[in-house]
């Protein structure tokens, strides 16, 4: 079952299937599409790992789109670099013109892909909409609020 393979021990946090198009074995499914999101420090990033182990899939994060496409200077790069320097977010646009690229590579195209916290806007998932950029399943972590305190917390450097 594959939410028994990403879930976290209760009580921390739930996995849920938000959206599963069609009944069947994630495990005979070839080039499966998931999207993963929650909140930070919910677990995502070592859920990642297990389903990219598991599934073989491209794990896909739009933080390293940004940063490999700023250092080969495409021209999206080049526009993404000028608002990060200013410390501004990118625009909706230019992100997704960097995920639909990623996504029509041929090692996604061949093992699928797992986009991790994406699409972090409604601009972003109704322009991925609009390019029929669909998963099979969409998870979400959910975990309690004081529980994510805690772990960032725990992640400070600066005592």
């Amino acid at each position: 079952c594959f939410l028994a393979f990403v879930a976290v021990q209760p009580p921390l946090a739930r996995v849920r299937v938000v959206q599963d198009r069609q009944s069947r074995s994630f495990k005979n499914v070839k080039a499966m599409k998931v999207m993963i999101s929650g909140a930070p420090a919910s677990g995502k990033g070592t859920q990642c790992a297990r389903i990219v182990e598991e599934y073989k899939l491209v794990h896909i994060s739009v933080g390293d789109i940004l940063r490999s496409e700023v250092i080969h200077g495409t021209n999206e790069g080049r526009i993404a670099k000028d608002f990060m320097d200013r410390g501004a977010l990118v625009p909706d646009d230019v992100v997704v013109e960097m995920v639909k690229h990623r996504l029509s590579q041929s090692d996604v195209k061949e093992h699928g892909w797992l986009l991790d916290g994406y699409p972090r806007t409604l601009a972003q998932a109704e322009a991925i909409d609009h390019e029929h950029i669909r998963p099979d399943v969409f998870l979400l972590i959910d975990v309690p609020e004081d529980v994510l305190v805690e772990r960032v917390v725990g992640r400070r450097l600066d005592p």
